[in-house]
């Protein structure tokens, strides 16, 4: 969550700051990355590969362009970060 927060937050002001006016959201808002999630992902720890399970990754299958679109014609700079909704389970990831 400290992307969609502090990060996010900290990059929109900054950008203001250059007289751009510029809108912080996550993937979340306005469902605007939709992603399936993951069943597994192998990881690399301390030179061993592992499978890890019931990790919070997956892939942006659908992105809400219509927003996207909406902010730009009304000269809002979108600065988008994790998480996004997934299409499966009624929860959010990175």
């Amino acid at each position: 969550m400290a992307y969609a927060g502090l990060i996010n937050k900290k990059i929109v002001a900054l950008i203001q700051k250059y007289g751009v006016n510029a809108v912080g959201l996550s993937g979340v808002d306005g469902k605007l990355w939709q992603a399936k999630a993951k069943k597994e992902i192998m990881v690399k720890d301390n030179g061993k590969v592992k499978l890890l399970k019931g990790n919070l990754t997956g892939s942006v299958e659908t992105i809400n362009t219509h927003l996207i679109n909406l902010l730009i014609e009304n000269n809002y700079v979108p600065v988008i970060s994790p998480p996004a909704l997934s299409h499966e389970i009624e929860y959010w990831f990175m």
